[in-house]
C-alpha cells in the first residue's frame, strides 16, 4: 500500500481522468471490470477513485494476495505467467482459485533430449515409458505452445506388447478417502491411431496390499493443445502408502505396427473436484496458494439497500452440491457474514443469495438449477435493511424466490471477493464483473440485468 503523500498524488492524478466519459453508473459503489483491468470505488465522501486494479491494490481501496506464480488463459487461448502478488487478469477476467499442489514432479517437461530413447535421446527428468517391446521411441520435439511447455514422442514400428506408456511422474503423498484430479495436455501431431483400441490416463495409487486405477479414456486429436486438456476425477479409498504413478497408456492388439507422434504437455495430479490452472514443476512437487482478493470497506460509501451484481465462469458446475460453499460476496459484519453470494453450498444447487437480519435469522436463496462448469453466469441479487418482500435473486435472466430477512451488513470490515471476507472457501473461476449498486434494481431490471452476459 502507498504511503500517505504517494496516495495524495495518486488520487490527483486519478481526478484529472473525470473529464473522460464514465465508463461506471451514477449509481455504482464497487465496480470492477478485470476483461478490461477498470476498478471504481465511491467512497463514503461521495469522491470517485478508478483506475486499474493494480492501482486501487496500490491505493489500498482493494487487497490482492497470493503467494508463487500463478497462470491464467486469455481470450485467444495462451496461457500466461503471473508473478507473486500479481493479480491473475486477462481480457477472459480474472482467474480466482483455492490453493492446490501438483504431486507431478516435473510437469514443465525439464531435462528433455531429442533422438532415440537409449541412443541419445530422452523422456524429461523423472519421466519414463513401460511396454511397447519392439516399438523405437523418440523424443523428436520440445517446445512451448500457447504457454505450455511439452514434447513430442513418436512411437514406432511393431509391437510385440498390448500397450505402451509414457509415465510423467511417480507420485507420493497421495492420502485416502480425497477426491483427485488428474489432467494432461495431449494431441496427435503425426501419424495414426488406426492401430489402436483404446488411450487411458491412468492415475495409479498403491494400496498396503496392490494398487487402484483411476481411469480417463483420452483422444488422441490433432489441434491446439489448449483444446486438447484432459481430465479425470475420481476419490480414493483403502489403506494407501501415499505413493503412486501417472500414466498415459495406449493398448493395441500384440503384433499391431505402430507409428503416432502425440505431443504431451502440463501432467498434473491434485487433490480437488476439477483440474485447475497449470502448476508448473521442475523437479519436485508444487504448490500455488489461494487468491485472496478483497475490498476493504471502512472508507467505502456502502448503501444500506442495493444490488449486487457478478458475471462469473465457474470452473465447477453449479448444478451440484459440494461440501462446502465458496463465496462470490462475503460482506462481513463484525465478524459474522451479513449477505452474500454464494457459487455453491450443500444443501441447495446454484449460485445462492444469503441473507441475515442481524438475530443469526438467515434466508436463502436459489434459482431451480444452476450453471454447467465452463458457463457465463451472472448473478444479480437485490437487498434492503428493512424490506422484506422485495430482496431478489435473479440468474442468467431467471428470478428466483424473495429473501424474508433483512440485510443488516453494519460496520462491516471486508468484502471478500471471490471467497468467505474472513478469507475461507476460495471459489474456482474466472471472474468478469463485481459491482455494488445503490439503486435496488426492480424486478424486470433485475431478469433483464441477469440476461447481460456474453456465453
Amino acid at each position: 500500500m502507498l504511503n500517505a503523500l504517494s496516495k495524495l498524488n495518486c488520487l490527483s492524478r486519478l481526478s484529472v481522468q473525470s473529464g473522460r466519459a464514465r465508463w461506471y453508473r451514477p449509481d455504482d459503489v464497487l465496480r470492477i471490470l478485470p476483461g478490461t483491468n477498470r476498478a471504481m470505488v465511491r467512497l463514503a465522501s461521495g469522491a470517485v477513485v478508478e483506475g486499474t486494479i493494480e492501482t486501487l491494490i496500490a491505493l489500498g481501496y482493494l487487497t490482492y494476495a497470493r503467494t508463487g506464480s500463478g497462470w491464467a488463459i486469455d481470450k485467444a487461448g495462451v496461457w500466461r505467467e503471473f508473478t507473486s502478488n500479481a493479480p491473475r487478469i486477462t481480457d477472459a477476467g480474472m482467474t480466482i482459485e483455492p490453493a492446490a499442489t501438483n504431486l507431478v514432479t516435473n510437469s514443465s517437461a525439464q531435462g528433455a533430449v531429442l533422438g532415440v530413447l537409449g541412443a541419445g535421446g530422452a523422456l524429461p527428468t523423472g519421466w519414463f515409458t513401460s511396454g511397447g517391446t519392439g516399438l523405437t521411441k523418440e523424443v523428436v520435439g520440445i517446445g512451448v505452445e500457447d504457454g505450455i511447455p511439452y514434447i513430442d514422442v513418436r512411437f514406432w514400428g511393431t509391437n510385440a506388447d498390448n500397450y505402451a506408456t509414457v509415465v510423467p511422474s511417480n507420485l507420493s503423498g497421495m492420502v485416502t478417502g480425497t477426491s483427485y484430479a488428474s489432467s494432461i495436455f495431449v494431441t496427435l501431431v503425426g501419424g495414426s491411431t488406426s492401430s489402436l483400441t483404446s488411450r487411458t490416463l491412468k492415475t495409479r495409487y498403491n494400496l498396503s496390499s496392490g494398487s487402484t486405477d483411476i481411469n480417463q479414456n483420452l483422444t488422441f486429436a490433432p489441434g491446439r493443445l489448449v483444446d486438447n486438456r484432459q481430465s479425470g476425477v475420481a476419490v480414493t479409498a483403502g489403506t494407501l502408502t501415499g505413493t503412486g504413478q501417472l500414466i498415459l497408456v495406449f493398448n493395441n492388439a500384440p503384433g499391431a505396427t505402430i507409428d503416432l507422434t502425440i505431443r504431451v504437455g502440463c501432467p498434473q495430479v491434485e487433490a480437488g473436484l476439477v483440474a485447475s490452472s497449470p502448476i508448473m514443476t521442475a523437479g519436485s512437487a508444487a504448490a500455488r496458494a489461494a487468491d485472496d482478493f478483497r475490498c476493504p470497506t471502512s472508507w467505502l460509501l456502502f448503501p444500506e439497500n442495493g444490488t449486487l451484481v457478478v458475471e462469473h465462469v465457474p470452473g465447477l458446475s453449479l448444478d451440484t452440491t459440494y461440501p462446502s460453499d465458496a463465496y462470490l460476496f462475503g460482506i462481513d459484519s463484525l465478524g459474522t457474514t451479513r449477505l452474500e453470494l454464494r457459487q455453491r453450498a450443500t444443501t441447495a444447487k446454484g449460485p445462492r443469495a444469503v441473507a441475515a437480519n442481524g438475530d443469526g435469522n438467515y434466508s436463502v436463496l436459489s434459482p431451480a438449477t444452476g450453471v454447467d462448469a465452463g458457463v457465463a453466469c451472472r448473478v444479480v441479487a437485490t437487498y434492503h435493511r428493512s424490506n422484506t418482500s422485495d430482496n431478489r435473486l435473479h440468474v442468467n435472466g431467471a428470478a428466483a424466490l424473495v429473501h424474508n430477512r433483512t440485510a443488516t451488513p453494519d460496520l462491516q470490515a471486508v468484502i471478500g471477493l471471490g471467497q468467505r471476507e474472513d478469507g475461507g472457501f476460495v471459489m474456482t473461476g474466472v471472474v468478469r464483473e463485481w459491482g455494488i449498486r445503490s439503486a435496488v434494481l426492480t424486478s424486470a431490471d433485475g431478469t433483464t440485468e441477469s440476461a447481460r452476459y456474453a456465453a
